[in-house]
Protein backbone atom coordinates (compact mmCIF):
# COMPACT_ATOMS: atom_id res chain seq x y z
CA UNK A 1 0.00 0.00 0.00
CA UNK A 2 1.62 3.81 -1.06
CA UNK A 3 -1.50 4.95 1.74
CA UNK A 4 0.70 6.70 4.73
CA UNK A 5 3.51 3.96 3.58
CA UNK A 6 5.89 4.91 6.82
CA UNK A 7 3.34 4.09 9.16
CA UNK A 8 2.17 1.27 7.59
CA UNK A 9 5.37 -0.10 6.64
CA UNK A 10 6.17 -0.40 10.33
CA UNK A 11 3.01 -1.76 11.78
CA UNK A 12 3.36 -4.43 9.29
CA UNK A 13 6.85 -5.16 9.61
CA UNK A 14 5.97 -5.96 13.23
CA UNK A 15 2.98 -7.60 12.64
CA UNK A 16 5.26 -10.16 10.78
CA UNK A 17 7.50 -10.66 12.94
CA UNK A 18 4.56 -12.03 15.38
CA UNK A 19 3.19 -14.30 12.68
CA UNK A 20 3.91 -18.16 12.54
CA UNK A 21 3.33 -18.18 8.55
CA UNK A 22 2.53 -16.26 5.48
CA UNK A 23 -0.79 -17.82 5.32
CA UNK A 24 -2.05 -16.14 8.95
CA UNK A 25 0.34 -12.79 8.35
CA UNK A 26 -2.07 -12.46 4.96
CA UNK A 27 -5.36 -13.93 6.65
CA UNK A 28 -5.12 -10.77 9.21
CA UNK A 29 -5.27 -11.44 12.45
CA UNK A 30 -6.00 -7.62 13.74
CA UNK A 31 -9.87 -7.30 14.38
CA UNK A 32 -9.88 -3.98 12.85
CA UNK A 33 -8.72 -4.71 9.58
CA UNK A 34 -7.29 -1.24 9.33
CA UNK A 35 -5.27 0.56 6.45
CA UNK A 36 -2.77 -1.14 9.32
CA UNK A 37 -3.55 -4.63 8.74
CA UNK A 38 -2.67 -6.84 5.18
CA UNK A 39 -6.28 -7.81 4.51
CA UNK A 40 -7.56 -4.03 5.02
CA UNK A 41 -10.80 -2.45 4.88
CA UNK A 42 -10.57 1.54 4.73
CA UNK A 43 -13.71 3.99 3.42
CA UNK A 44 -11.57 4.28 0.07
CA UNK A 45 -10.11 0.62 -0.19
CA UNK A 46 -10.17 -2.60 0.39
CA UNK A 47 -8.83 -6.05 0.05
CA UNK A 48 -10.66 -7.89 -2.49
CA UNK A 49 -8.73 -11.03 -2.91
CA UNK A 50 -6.18 -13.38 -2.01
CA UNK A 51 -4.28 -16.50 -3.29
CA UNK A 52 -2.47 -19.15 -2.16
CA UNK A 53 -0.20 -21.30 -3.84
CA UNK A 54 1.44 -24.88 -2.90
CA UNK A 55 3.66 -26.19 -6.15
CA UNK A 56 5.48 -29.89 -5.86
CA UNK A 57 7.31 -31.45 -8.85
CA UNK A 58 4.03 -32.96 -10.26
CA UNK A 59 1.06 -30.39 -9.23
CA UNK A 60 0.61 -27.08 -8.59
CA UNK A 61 -2.41 -26.76 -6.02
CA UNK A 62 -3.92 -22.43 -6.01
CA UNK A 63 -6.37 -21.22 -3.71
CA UNK A 64 -7.96 -18.63 -4.74
CA UNK A 65 -10.41 -16.53 -1.67
CA UNK A 66 -12.97 -13.80 -2.90
CA UNK A 67 -13.58 -11.48 -0.54
CA UNK A 68 -16.81 -9.77 0.54
CA UNK A 69 -17.72 -5.82 0.85
CA UNK A 70 -16.54 -4.70 4.31
CA UNK A 71 -14.78 -8.08 4.64
CA UNK A 72 -18.34 -8.96 6.59
CA UNK A 73 -17.93 -12.78 5.63
CA UNK A 74 -14.94 -15.53 5.92
CA UNK A 75 -13.42 -15.01 1.46
CA UNK A 76 -15.16 -17.37 -0.75
CA UNK A 77 -12.70 -19.85 -1.66
CA UNK A 78 -12.09 -21.57 -5.52
CA UNK A 79 -9.57 -24.35 -5.96
CA UNK A 80 -7.64 -24.91 -8.73
CA UNK A 81 -5.24 -28.20 -9.32
CA UNK A 82 -3.16 -28.26 -12.21
CA UNK A 83 -1.02 -31.98 -12.70
CA UNK A 84 2.15 -31.40 -15.17
CA UNK A 85 3.33 -35.00 -15.23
Amino acid sequence: SSYRFPEVRAARLAQFSQTPNLASFHNNPTPDASHLSVRMNRPDAQTWSRSHLKISPSQLHWTYLEEFPNLQLEPKAWNYIYNWL
